[in-house]
């Protein structure tokens, strides 16, 4: 949509934008606590040049960059998991392996809703990042970030799918990248994660990334903080 209309791209980011600004502090408890949350959330740090790519911007690399395509084309399906694991298990980096069907489920899902809020804690409470999906791939960035500069803010970390393999090997590789000065890995992992239990097939927290997109008036962050709490590996206070 920014190339093909760079208007309409524009209009949705202001509206964006401006529904994403931390609301007045209210006599209602719930408000307070998550309007203070925002409010006290830890400044970031400006990301590295590791982290180019602006929120929507659509990459041109493809698989071909990461692996040589003449060297697996007749592995397995297990095989190019297990070169994929070791290529990145070292790295500082974040990485999986796919189901075509997880990965249709996501795509569907994120032409439904392409952009949610994610709650990482943080010493004085919750930081919020954003994503937005743009195609094959998925931008965060600190909410704070995005109300200063809009589609100007760089990523924190980028998750880029690759769909090369689906027709042959039924699988989509997967790996992310993180400027180490925003997010530690554990955090970036831990966004990963959240994106699987959000977007993922059968989840019963769709809902709260439907509301958050379609009818943000009705959405509330404690409710998003509220629904990880219920998921025992994830401890937040």
């Amino acid at each position: 949509m920014q190339k093909s209309n760079p208007e309409e791209y524009e209009e949705k980011l202001k509206d964006l934008a401006e529904r994403l600004k931390p609301k007045p502090s209210s006599t209602n408890t719930k408000s307070d606590s998550v309007s203070s949350t925002i409010q006290n959330a830890p400044k970031t740090c400006t990301p590295t040049d590791t982290a180019k790519a602006g929120v929507g911007m659509t990459r041109q690399e493809g698989l071909d960059s990461v692996l040589k395509m003449d060297l697996i084309k007749d592995k397995t399906t297990e095989e190019i998991s297990q070169i994929w694991s070791q290529y990145h298990c070292n790295k500082d980096c974040v990485f999986s392996v796919l189901k075509v069907e997880e990965f249709q489920n996501l795509m569907e899902k994120s032409k439904e809703c392409p952009v949610f809020v994610y709650p990482v804690p943080r010493e004085d409470g919750f930081e919020f990042i954003l994503s937005q999906f743009d195609r094959h791939d998925v931008y965060f960035t600190p909410l704070s970030m995005f109300q200063l500069v809009r589609e100007n803010a760089p990523p924190c970390l980028t998750l880029k799918h690759y769909a090369e393999l689906m027709d042959d090997k039924d699988i989509v590789l997967m790996a992310g990248h993180y400027d180490d000065k925003v997010l530690k890995q554990e955090l970036a992992l831990n966004l990963t994660q959240q994106m699987s239990i959000f977007y993922g097939r059968g989840s019963k927290f769709y809902d709260l990334v439907k509301c958050f997109n379609y009818t943000p008036e009705k959405f509330q962050y404690q409710d998003l903080i509220d629904a990880l709490k219920t998921l025992p590996q994830y401890d937040l206070k």
